[in-house]
């Protein structure tokens, strides 16, 4: 704890001073490598952590793919620096002197630079030099005491690999095996050992088994890790060590294993009477020769994949027209290290536009999806696809073939411009070419309808959110307070104490109006009764029981002050001796009778509060903090938005949009619609009218932006969803989404019909309603199973329900539609980037991030590059 605080303090201490020294420095592994054989190449960040990954320009002759990241922090003098390092692999094709970069990274609108890299690759020998190996220890064999490692034949650790020989990027498997005889440990860490020449997988679950190793049985403990070679050359793997406690005058084995901090072989990891001794062990090592790719027959499409693997490949659709996405699927599966394994090229030539294939992993599958857009309605097919690797077991390569695969590739459609607009010289007259019949929007609506405020989300609205704590705490009181009053009819006991306070005080009531008559005789007689009647309730006592040493043995095991007993005692002698000698309540003291009266019950009352549930003013005072949530949120409501004079300006721009409208003035009216929207009141007619006009202006982009947010406003106009529908059949290039739970098509229908405050208020409904069945469930004996299965059902319903609408609030908050003619969406948020991908005008996408008047957009199949913020325009 002390060091996460220290290590935060310095965090703290140290955040003035990080972005003065950033900075973005580039080194390779090593300047000089043989052709075909990988090179890593590292991009670190000095400065901060939330840098992006620097992108690396083509190099012809050269592959270069990112791989993995990793973070630093240190603190030195109180100061802290934070890095991140970005590792690429470089794989030459070719040999000569290659420049990679410079490097470019972009952290809160600074540019940061690193100066290129350069690389020498030559062509690989046709055999390696040979090179002495390091002498590799006997297995299992003790080591000497005074290299201070554990040494002896009951405890040791032994290395193994299948082979000692292997080709680059080919998978070495390697087991670590700790033997452990008649010994207990405690303790035991994951080994660790150096592997030069070789990068790490995932570590496997350690497996406990028995084995005999010389003659002898041992418990074992096997470690498996898969290291991947990256180039050639003989290394040394190992020594491997490993920490462990060893526990001295251990008890039997019960050969039962676990790990870390927990013993291998002991009943009880913590029993007494044991001693531990922290201990390290080492293993041997082992000297293996990693082999550099075979140049005979060396195929020219092998791009270092090592291993055994099918291939399979699929297109869809085949049937298309031009601008239309095509789908290549390729399915890599088998067995050889598949992070290695590249996208197999597909060489469509110019005739195809071609976009970067989206990777997915699963087990021992990797599958690359990849769009090609048909330019031409010439092509007749998809070119042939081959994936070429190094079989490790023959040492020879290998080629999988898929394809040709044929296509059907029709006409582009008419132009996707509806109308164009042709000004006259002088700008007086605007002409529209005759529409095609069937094919036109239709008209514009006369009534703006109900205007509601621009951001009106329910959603956002304090008094929703205190509203939904209406229906749980609502609950939470008619439940306990059902179970009270079936304990008030089921428990008699538990009835007459709750009465008691309640019947004392208008009895105390009744025996202070005595004492201000100066009746004595009539206040003690009813101060008598009200101690008999109380403490006969309280104690579920019979009248005959209430006596003063009787209620003062009950007071003391309960913990009651000895002073509040000695007035209980008091209270009774004096009302005796007022029944029996009247004359002796003349003597004064009537006031502290009681006083002390009032003083036994309180703290009665307080003594039976320790000693059980809180009583009456529980539910009182939960019903108080319900009426005042519900006050709160009915103020909250009456305090919601309104309207001002600003509806007149709105219905005036309005009416002129609409006009200019009917004589053909679209830019005009669109202007119009414009300034009608800027007062800050809108409707379904005003955004419908502003998208019919900018489609007749040719603006598709923005009449599809208009459209939609007229539908969020009334999602089941047939006119705006008919215009909607004819915009959308205008975007070129179109995308088709991702499938999922919100692209089901029950789940899209329920989306689509209703709005967003809507579907808030069915949600809302319904998340009341699972209370509601609940509390049927409490209350109706016969039918508890039928309520319960009901509110399950509604449950669910309102967790489905719920994802709907997030998803709509997020559409609301970050979709977007392009409104420029084409937009370039580059890798990154700079002019000089590379491009990926074109969003098209009318074509809608998701938000992600903004930076420095860039936005990073995501496409609805799942590609994402940055756009510049003025060509694309938020719902």
């Amino acid at each position: 704890m002390k060091k996460a605080a220290m290590t935060l303090l310095l965090l703290l201490a140290g955040a003035g001073t990080i972005s003065a020294s950033a900075r973005l420095e580039a080194s390779l592994e090593m300047d000089r490598v043989y052709k075909g054989n990988p090179v890593y190449l590292y991009l670190k960040f000095t400065g901060s952590t939330d840098v992006r990954p620097p992108e690396v320009d083509t190099v012809e002759g050269l592959n270069i793919r990112q791989v993995g990241s990793s973070t630093q922090m240190s603190a030195v003098g109180g100061k802290v620096s934070r890095s991140i390092t970005y590792s690429y692999l470089v794989l030459p094709r070719e040999g000569g002197t290659y420049t990679i970069g410079p490097f470019y990274a972009f952290l809160d609108g600074q540019t940061y630079r690193a100066d290129p890299v350069t690389l020498r690759v030559d062509e690989a020998p046709d055999t390696l030099p040979a090179s002495p190996r390091a002498p590799s220890a006997p297995p299992g064999a003790p080591l000497r005491p005074d290299t201070g490692y554990y040494a002896g034949t009951d405890v040791f650790l032994r290395m193994e690999v299948p082979q000692r020989t292997v080709y680059v990027n080919e998978v070495l498997p390697v087991t670590i095996t700790l033997y452990v005889d008649n010994v207990g440990l405690r303790g035991i860490e994951y080994p660790v050992f150096p592997h030069e020449g070789f990068s790490t997988g995932e570590v496997v679950q350690p497996e406990r088994k028995r084995a005999s190793y010389r003659g002898r049985v041992y418990d074992t403990l096997q470690f498996r890790q898969e290291l991947s070679a990256f180039r050639e050359g003989d290394y040394t793997i190992g020594p491997a060590t490993l920490k462990s406690e060893k526990v001295s005058r251990a008890p039997r084995p019960t050969r039962r294993s676990s790990i870390f901090g927990v013993s291998v072989f002991m009943d009880d990891p913590f029993s007494t009477g044991t001693q531990t001794t922290p201990i390290e062990l080492r293993s041997n090592e082992l000297a293996v020769t990693v082999l550099p790719f075979p140049r005979e027959d060396r195929p020219e499409d092998f791009k270092g994949a090592v291993g055994i693997f099918s291939f399979e490949a699929s297109v869809a659709p085949r049937d298309v027209a031009v601008g239309d996405p095509i789908t290549v699927t390729m399915r890599i599966r088998g067995e050889g290290n598949l992070d290695m394994v590249t996208a197999p090229e597909l060489k469509a030539g110019d005739d195809f536009r071609v976009y970067e294939p989206e990777v997915s992993k699963k087990g021992n599958l990797k599958t690359y999806e990849q769009i090609l857009i048909p330019r031409t309605e010439t092509l007749t097919e998809v070119p042939e696809i081959s994936f070429s690797f190094l079989n490790p077991s023959t040492g020879r390569y290998e080629t999988r073939r898929e394809g040709p695969f044929p296509i059907r590739v029709a006409e582009a459609p008419e132009a996707s411009y509806p109308v164009q607009m042709v000004a006259m010289p002088l700008g007086e007259h605007i002409f529209q070419p005759e529409e095609e019949i069937g094919r036109d929007i239709l008209h514009i609506k006369y009534s703006i309808g109900r205007l509601v405020p621009d951001e009106h989300v329910v959603l956002r609205k304090p008094y929703f959110w205190a509203l939904q704590l209406l229906a749980p705490l609502a609950f939470f009181v008619f439940y306990f307070s059902h179970r009270k009053r079936t304990k008030i009819r089921t428990d008699r006991r538990y009835a007459r104490s709750l009465k008691a306070p309640r019947k004392a005080r208008s009895d105390l009531a009744r025996a202070r109006s005595f004492l201000a008559r100066g009746d004595y005789p009539g206040f003690y007689d009813a101060i008598q009764k009200t101690l008999q009647e109380y403490l006969g309730n309280k104690f579920d006592l019979s009248p005959g029981r209430v006596m003063s040493h009787e209620i003062s043995e009950i007071l003391s095991l309960r913990g009651a002050d000895r002073d509040i007993i000695s007035k209980l005692e008091g209270i009774f002698s004096r009302c005796e001796m007022a029944r029996y000698a009247s004359s002796a309540t003349g003597d004064g003291g009537h006031r502290k009778v009681y006083e002390d009266t009032r003083k036994v019950i309180d703290h009665v009352e307080k003594l039976n509060a320790r000693s059980g549930p809180a009583r009456g003013s529980a539910g009182k005072g939960n019903m108080k903090a319900l009426f005042i949530v519900i006050a709160a949120a009915l103020s909250v409501i009456l305090m919601g938005p309104g309207f001002s004079d600003a509806e007149e300006n709105v219905k005036r721009y309005f009416e002129e949009g609409n006009r200019a409208y009917e004589e053909g003035d679209y830019y005009a009216a669109a202007e119009k619609f414009e300034k009608a929207l800027s007062s800050g009141k809108t409707s379904a007619s005003l955004f419908y009218n502003l998208a019919g006009a900018y489609l007749k202006s040719g603006e598709i982009g923005r009449a599809v932006l208009n459209y939609k947010r007229a539908l969020a406003i009334s999602p089941r106009d047939p006119d705006i969803r008919s215009n909607y529908r004819f915009a959308r059949s205008m975007v070129a290039g179109r995308v088709p989404p991702r499938s999922g739970f919100l692209s089901w098509r029950p789940v899209k229908l329920y989306a689509r019909f209703f709005t967003l405050n809507e579907l808030t208020a069915i949600t809302s409904f319904s998340f009341f309603l699972v209370f509601v069945f609940l509390a049927l469930a409490a209350t109706v004996g016969g039918a508890r199973k039928k309520m319960i299965m009901l509110a399950a059902l509604t449950a669910i319903f309102v967790f489905l329900s719920s994802i709907v609408v997030f998803s709509k609030l997020r559409e609301k908050d970050s979709y977007a539609v392009t409104v420029v003619p084409a937009a370039d969406a580059l890798f990154g948020p700079f002019d000089t980037a590379t491009k990926f991908f074109t969003l098209h005008e009318g074509g809608g996408v998701i938000i992600t991030e903004e930076k420095r008047g860039w936005y990073r957009v995501r496409r609805s199949d799942g590609m994402e590059g940055w756009v510049k913020v003025s060509q694309v325009e938020r719902i």
